[in-house]
């Protein structure tokens, strides 16, 4: 098996959640909660944010034949070209984001993925997408390259994640592959080489976020319209799945050593070939709050932006 000969390494900058802290909940509100003192009427990222979200592209251009390609909207596209970023990518698309901010009525703060989720709907298979924190520091193995579906790890929801058809029920909301126990895959990278998955993801994630809701959005709908639909989807379709990781993320686990204490993973490693990446959703409190280990991975990011030939 080798390297599909025109795949792409796709990102995705969504820009108008930036703008809507009002709807913001969770972790999300807290990560903008960093930037008010920045100018609000124009689109900006945090410092660790900036440095390590360039690695990402330069690592991806690194460790992969492909072409990076950039979904994102106007105001996205001249913060990439003020910053003299727009060399990292080989292909730009702008009109696709900005079309969907002016053609839907989507509650951004809320559902700040969807952007993502419209955007790789949008681009042929078979392709990398990666999240802007996503990290390569190795050559994606060749076998996920004989998937439909690659991802991360699977995930078991529970606590506020855990979705019961009573729930949608009281949100009136339909979705026809439903599936209440299975695990959520982690999209934070993907593999996709399967157009019906793309297709039918494209409709039910709409059908989602441009629902008229009577009550408050709860934030795991953010998490169901984009991890949620494309593990009901690739059931329903009966997709050849697999995973980076063999162990499986368990939502609110506890780690600490009291009687009964959920792990973080459950599972069994498996000798697969793997890859090797950094996924900084999950240090990103670190780098809040802890000025010494931020300035050290931000030295470390310069670095590699200086030597790269970019």
């Amino acid at each position: 098996m080798s390297y599909p000969i025109n795949g792409k390494m796709v990102f995705v900058n969504w820009t108008p959640p930036y703008f809507d802290s009002k709807n913001m909940t969770g972790y999300r509100k807290l990560q903008l909660n960093e930037i008010y003192s920045l100018d609000l009427d124009e689109y900006s990222m945090v410092d660790y944010e900036y440095y390590s979200h360039q690695v990402a592209i330069i690592n991806a251009r690194k460790w992969s034949t492909f072409p990076t390609k950039l979904y994102t909207d106007r105001n996205g596209f001249n913060w990439y070209k003020k910053n003299n970023l727009l060399k990292l990518f080989d292909e730009i698309d702008f009109e696709v984001l900005e079309n969907y901010k002016q053609n839907y009525s989507v509650n951004s703060g809320r559902f700040w993925a969807s952007g993502k989720v419209y955007a790789i709907c949008h681009e042929e298979p078979p392709f990398i997408f990666l999240d802007n924190d996503f990290i390569l520091n190795s050559k994606p193995p060749e076998w996920i390259f004989e998937k439909d579906l690659v991802f991360p790890q699977w995930e078991i929801q529970r606590g506020d994640y855990f979705v019961t058809p009573k729930m949608l029920n009281d949100y009136d909301l339909d979705i026809p592959n439903f599936s209440q126990n299975m695990m959520m895959p982690n999209t934070s990278f993907l593999y996709i080489n399967n157009k019906e998955l793309l297709t039918k993801l494209k409709k039910q994630h709409l059908d989602m976020v441009t629902k008229v809701y009577k009550k408050d959005i709860p934030d795991v709908f953010n998490v169901l319209s984009d991890q949620g639909l494309i593990g009901y989807i690739s059931r329903e379709l009966n997709l050849n799945v697999d995973t980076l990781e063999d162990m499986m993320y368990l939502a609110y686990h506890e780690l600490d050593e009291t009687v009964g204490a959920t792990p973080m993973w459950v599972g069994e490693s498996t000798d697969k070939e793997k890859l090797d990446y950094e996924h900084l959703w999950f240090g990103k409190y670190r780098l809040k709050v802890d000025k010494q280990y931020k300035e050290e991975r931000i030295k470390e990011w310069k670095k590699v932006i200086f030597n790269s030939l970019i």
